[in-house]
């Protein structure tokens, strides 16, 4: 895995992971 990744693709992967992250974390809040 030697591939380069400009900014703006780092930039949507790491708002991706953020939304998931949160999305996941708010499911569990309602059902905890």
């Amino acid at each position: 895995m030697c591939e380069q990744y400009d900014d703006e693709q780092l930039a949507t992967v790491a708002d991706f992971l953020t939304r998931s992250a949160h999305a996941q974390s708010e499911a569990t809040r309602h059902l905890g």
